[in-house]
Protein backbone atom coordinates (compact mmCIF):
# COMPACT_ATOMS: atom_id res chain seq x y z
CA UNK A 1 0.00 0.00 0.00
CA UNK A 2 1.41 3.38 -0.99
CA UNK A 3 1.84 6.10 1.58
CA UNK A 4 -0.11 9.19 0.71
CA UNK A 5 1.88 12.42 0.64
CA UNK A 6 1.40 14.76 3.56
CA UNK A 7 0.38 18.25 2.51
CA UNK A 8 0.27 21.37 4.66
CA UNK A 9 -3.08 23.14 4.62
CA UNK A 10 -2.94 26.59 3.06
CA UNK A 11 -5.38 28.03 5.63
CA UNK A 12 -4.74 26.43 9.02
CA UNK A 13 -1.18 25.15 8.39
CA UNK A 14 -2.08 21.68 9.70
CA UNK A 15 -0.70 18.63 7.95
CA UNK A 16 -3.17 16.33 6.22
CA UNK A 17 -3.00 13.31 3.95
CA UNK A 18 -6.34 14.33 2.42
CA UNK A 19 -6.45 17.63 0.65
CA UNK A 20 -8.60 19.60 -1.76
CA UNK A 21 -7.73 22.22 -4.31
CA UNK A 22 -9.89 25.34 -4.33
CA UNK A 23 -8.78 25.99 -7.91
CA UNK A 24 -7.44 29.13 -9.53
CA UNK A 25 -3.94 28.52 -8.18
CA UNK A 26 -5.07 28.71 -4.55
CA UNK A 27 -3.27 26.48 -2.02
CA UNK A 28 -4.47 23.02 -1.05
CA UNK A 29 -6.65 22.85 2.05
CA UNK A 30 -7.54 20.12 4.55
CA UNK A 31 -11.10 18.68 4.63
CA UNK A 32 -12.26 20.80 7.58
CA UNK A 33 -11.06 24.02 5.92
CA UNK A 34 -12.62 22.90 2.64
CA UNK A 35 -16.02 22.60 4.33
CA UNK A 36 -15.85 26.26 5.35
CA UNK A 37 -16.01 27.19 1.65
CA UNK A 38 -19.19 25.19 0.97
CA UNK A 39 -22.63 26.82 1.13
CA UNK A 40 -24.71 25.89 4.20
CA UNK A 41 -27.61 24.41 2.23
CA UNK A 42 -25.17 22.17 0.32
CA UNK A 43 -23.70 20.96 3.64
CA UNK A 44 -27.21 20.15 4.85
CA UNK A 45 -27.79 18.11 1.68
CA UNK A 46 -24.51 16.25 2.21
CA UNK A 47 -25.43 15.55 5.85
CA UNK A 48 -28.80 14.13 4.80
CA UNK A 49 -27.15 11.92 2.16
CA UNK A 50 -24.51 10.77 4.66
CA UNK A 51 -27.25 9.71 7.07
CA UNK A 52 -29.12 7.85 4.31
CA UNK A 53 -25.92 6.15 3.15
CA UNK A 54 -25.50 4.49 6.53
CA UNK A 55 -21.73 4.14 6.18
CA UNK A 56 -20.92 7.02 8.50
CA UNK A 57 -19.81 9.35 5.73
CA UNK A 58 -20.51 10.72 2.29
CA UNK A 59 -18.34 11.23 -0.78
CA UNK A 60 -19.98 14.16 -2.60
CA UNK A 61 -17.61 13.92 -5.56
CA UNK A 62 -18.12 10.20 -6.33
CA UNK A 63 -14.69 10.12 -7.88
CA UNK A 64 -13.48 7.04 -6.05
CA UNK A 65 -10.69 8.80 -4.20
CA UNK A 66 -11.91 7.08 -1.05
CA UNK A 67 -12.48 10.22 0.99
CA UNK A 68 -15.81 10.62 2.72
CA UNK A 69 -16.88 13.52 4.90
CA UNK A 70 -17.98 11.99 8.19
CA UNK A 71 -21.32 12.88 9.73
CA UNK A 72 -19.46 14.26 12.74
CA UNK A 73 -17.31 16.58 10.60
CA UNK A 74 -20.36 17.87 8.72
CA UNK A 75 -22.29 18.44 11.97
CA UNK A 76 -19.35 20.29 13.52
CA UNK A 77 -19.13 22.66 10.57
CA UNK A 78 -22.89 23.23 10.55
CA UNK A 79 -22.92 23.96 14.28
CA UNK A 80 -20.65 26.97 13.66
CA UNK A 81 -23.04 28.52 11.14
CA UNK A 82 -26.20 30.52 11.60
CA UNK A 83 -29.60 28.82 11.47
CA UNK A 84 -31.35 28.49 8.12
CA UNK A 85 -35.13 28.55 8.51
CA UNK A 86 -37.09 25.61 7.17
CA UNK A 87 -40.13 26.05 4.94
CA UNK A 88 -42.61 26.69 7.77
CA UNK A 89 -40.26 29.07 9.60
CA UNK A 90 -39.57 31.02 6.41
CA UNK A 91 -43.30 31.34 5.71
CA UNK A 92 -43.90 32.68 9.23
CA UNK A 93 -41.05 35.22 8.85
CA UNK A 94 -42.45 36.44 5.51
CA UNK A 95 -45.94 36.81 6.98
CA UNK A 96 -44.59 38.80 9.91
CA UNK A 97 -42.71 41.13 7.55
CA UNK A 98 -45.85 41.88 5.53
CA UNK A 99 -47.83 42.74 8.68
CA UNK A 100 -45.45 45.60 9.52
Amino acid sequence: MKNKPVVVCGQCNNESISFFSLGDGKPFVCPSCFLTTIHTRKLLQWLEKARKCGQGGYDPFNNGNGYCFSIELLKNELSEREHIPNKQEAKKIRQQKTKR
